[in-house]
């Protein structure tokens, strides 16, 4: 065997082992954060429940908060609430968006069930 080859032969066997070593380390890296998480699943479930439920809560008050504006409207008022500057997760039509995407996540994830959901969306 020639030199040049005896070289590319090692240098085969060496990518082959850096390849096998950083498949193993991407898996122990995979493995070791599921641990971690399944580890803290419980403080994940409760502060992502309750950051979802907050949401839902906010956009069931900013629906509320656009009543009130109509209501002040038909009265002859000018219709201009304080904080009409902020849009606040907006009125929260609960059709689609990032808040609906959340609460499918918590679903998803076992965190809470549909029903509960719903009785958060009908406050």
């Amino acid at each position: 065997m020639s030199q040049l080859s005896s070289l590319l032969a090692e240098r085969e066997v060496i990518d082959r082992a850096l390849k096998i070593g950083r498949s193993r380390s991407q898996e122990l890296g995979i493995e070791r954060a599921t641990q971690i998480w399944a580890a803290h699943f419980d403080q994940i479930a409760a502060v992502e429940l309750k950051r979802v439920m907050l949401a839902l809560q906010l956009q069931q008050t900013n629906r509320a908060r656009e009543r009130l504006r109509e209501t002040i409207l038909k009265a002859g008022g000018a219709g201009f609430l304080s904080t009409d500057s902020v849009d606040l997760l907006g009125l929260g039509d609960l059709g689609d968006g990032e808040v609906v995407w959340a609460c499918d996540r918590l679903i998803a994830d076992g965190i809470c069930t549909r029903a509960e959901i719903e009785r958060a969306k009908n406050g």
